[in-house]
């Protein structure tokens, strides 16, 4: 059940980066940058979710420059992209809340880096036996203590860099991934 669910998931992803390559081929400008910006995230999350799952073996600098492109799109570099008055095109997925809910689109960001700084700090800890219920059941996206609407998502609850860095890399990227969930669920379209 675990292996199906894993393939479904990595398929989906891929599937996924495709279809987000197809749909950039009309954005310009702004957007064409941010939709790139988010095409490399994904795909360094594909690679960091390949090890913590153990399709792939760990490797602490391939998850390291995972880390450090989640962190060079995110933050400011991300919501840099997104300036207020934008002139829709057709291919956007940014959905208006975007701008609306400014401030919970900035935090989101600004999470994500952080918890990215956090995920570069803790590579060199290699892998800890997570249990199912900290990857949302098995699911990269799914509703797990630490993903989605799980206490672990509040900014009170947001470990210190200190803290990251006496964690395991997949103690880290189900945070990770919950925050791009959060983000997407509020603030993307699907096309």
């Amino acid at each position: 059940m675990k292996k199906k669910l894993l393939v479904a998931s990595a398929a989906t992803l891929s599937i996924g980066l495709a279809l987000g390559a197809f749909a950039h081929s009309g954005a310009m400008g702004i957007v064409k940058e941010r939709m790139d910006g988010m095409m490399v995230m994904g795909k360094s999350m594909k690679s960091i979710a390949m090890m913590v799952k153990g399709v792939k073996d760990y490797d602490a600098d391939t998850i390291k420059a995972a880390a450090a492109a989640i962190e060079k799109h995110s933050g400011e570099n991300m919501t840099k992209l997104f300036p207020k008055g934008e002139k829709k095109q057709k291919v956007s997925v940014a959905k208006d809340e975007i701008w609306t809910n400014w401030e919970e689109f900035e935090a989101l960001s600004m999470r994500l880096q952080i918890l990215s700084q956090g995920l570069a700090a803790s590579a060199d800890k290699g892998l800890s036996g997570a249990s199912d219920s900290m990857m949302g059941n098995s699911s990269m996206m799914g509703s797990g203590s630490m993903m989605g609407s799980g206490s672990m998502m509040s900014d009170s609850n947001m470990p210190t860099m200190e803290m990251m860095a006496g964690m395991s890399p997949n103690m880290i990227f189900p945070m990770i991934a919950g925050t791009c969930s959060s983000c997407h669920t509020k603030f993307r379209t699907e096309k």
